[in-house]
């Protein structure tokens, strides 16, 4: 049997641009608005601009509770020669929030009177509008609250409403449909039943890609596993087209004898990537079938994680009409040297720490198929096709998937592993929820040539 090759390991930046540019040129995007109850909103993204509907507050209302007055009243008021004002009549008692009687226009703070009978008693003047919020203090009618292409957080939602927005038109959310692929894959809930015997393997890279999807405001759709068979394949993903904006297929991008991605997409569809040149992720392929992205997401865990990161949060973000998060980026110090091949661009997974006044990286695991490497790590180095990697000591970019705060809260652990460390960790995060523990198991030497 004949070898199947890549035909073409494209640089990452060059891949990246060609899958962007066919997605231009054949998809129709952003995706068209659907409109919903504003309760219901929460990270959608804006379809249009949304502009006030009634003004908040659209009545004059007391900011304090005290007593409302005419402010020409107070004017003559000293301490020498304080003002009475009698209640009921000049002086009207009312609590925050409550509407301005007709004809008052200031809000004396029950603290700043002293009450004698039936009148209060004040020593200073007041101007117009003190302690009154006046309408449209907070929103005016008609002005912005939120413009299109806009996450859509908590804090705007109560804006609209108390702008007197109900419903508003967001982005449907790109359905994404994932395909598992692998004769030898079985369902999670299958190991309740009986218990695992080779070749067979637990499913679990499209419940993975289902949540990143649905953290980037997509919809997942996950369909059953298909075989490592041509025709089952090809229905897959010729139904997944029906239904879905963008499909994952994952595992089957290799050159192995199962591996069958390539050969259907190419008879179905085009194929315009067939590897790139990352570590991990190097089978990655890209195509279109009736003008829909179809990728070929590498079946090991680490390949498919990195892959989702690279190739199809763009995507998410064309059809969503609005840029996702960004990772943080902070520069630390290689606790030691790290060595990678030239010609691919590698994405090491890294366990950082502050150390003083300066953060400290740790490389982890570094196979495809270490998942407990992403779990482990905090963040990631780009170590580029043209270097054969970093010394001890180099100062590196490392991009977070943690919080910056979360890194100078962590301790930070590096040499021989021991289980008990793992212990200690949960232990600490039971009594310090905001404190982490940085493991990085490089062995006895390792650690010692960190603390140098």
């Amino acid at each position: 049997m004949e070898k199947k090759v890549f035909h073409e390991l494209l640089p990452f930046d060059s891949a990246l641009k060609l899958l962007l540019e066919n997605f231009k040129e054949k998809v129709s995007y952003p995706l068209s608005s659907e409109t919903i109850p504003v309760k219901d909103v929460l990270n959608r993204v804006t379809a249009e601009p949304v502009f006030a509907r009634i003004s908040s507050p659209y009545f004059h209302s007391s900011a304090m509770d005290g007593y409302a007055v005419r402010a020409k009243s107070t004017f003559s008021a000293t301490e020498k020669d304080p003002v009475k004002l009698e209640i009921g009549k000049e002086a009207i008692w009312i609590e925050t929030g409550d509407p301005l009687p007709e004809d008052f226009d200031a809000v004396i703070p029950v603290e700043e009177v002293n009450v004698y009978e039936n009148y209060i008693e004040i020593y200073k003047a007041y101007p117009p509008y003190h302690d009154v919020r006046p309408v449209g203090e907070d929103i005016v009618a008609t002005e912005l609250i939120i413009p299109e292409n806009h996450f859509i957080r908590p804090v705007d939602i109560g804006a609209m409403l108390a702008s007197g927005i109900l419903k508003i038109k967001v982005r449907k959310k790109p359905i994404a449909g994932i395909i598992p692929t692998g004769s030898e894959l079985i369902e999670p809930e299958r190991i309740e039943e009986r218990a695992l015997k080779p070749p067979a393997l637990i499913e679990y890279n499209s419940s993975v890609l289902a949540n990143l999807i649905k953290e980037d405001g997509g919809e997942p759709k996950v369909y059953p596993i298909a075989k490592d068979e041509e025709k089952d394949i090809e229905k897959s993903i010729l139904k997944a087209c029906e239904e879905c904006d963008l499909i994952l297929l994952n595992a089957g991008s290799g050159y192995g004898k199962e591996d069958f991605t390539y050969k259907v997409l190419n008879k179905i569809g085009e194929v315009i990537i067939n590897g790139v040149a990352i570590k991990p992720g190097k089978p990655f392929i890209a195509g279109f079938v009736e003008n829909k992205p179809v990728l070929g997401i590498p079946g090991y865990p680490v390949s498919a994680y990195i892959c989702y990161h690279l190739f199809v949060k763009p995507l998410v973000e064309m059809y969503l009409g609005a840029k996702l998060r960004r990772v943080e980026k902070i520069q630390a110090t290689l606790s030691r040297g790290i060595s990678s091949g030239m010609g691919v661009d590698e994405f090491l997974r890294v366990k950082v720490g502050k150390v003083g006044d300066k953060y400290i990286v740790s490389p982890v695991g570094r196979g495809a198929g270490l998942l407990m490497s992403v779990v482990r790590a905090d963040g990631y180095v780009v170590i580029p096709s043209g270097s054969e990697g970093y010394s001890q000591g180099q100062t590196v970019d490392v991009y977070l998937w943690k919080s910056k705060e979360e890194i100078d809260n962590t301790i930070v652990c590096i040499g021989s592993h021991d289980n008990t460390l793992d212990i200690l960790y949960n232990y600490l995060r039971k009594k310090y929820p905001h404190i982490s523990f940085s493991s990085a198991h490089v062995g006895s030497m390792g650690g010692l040539i960190a603390i140098k």
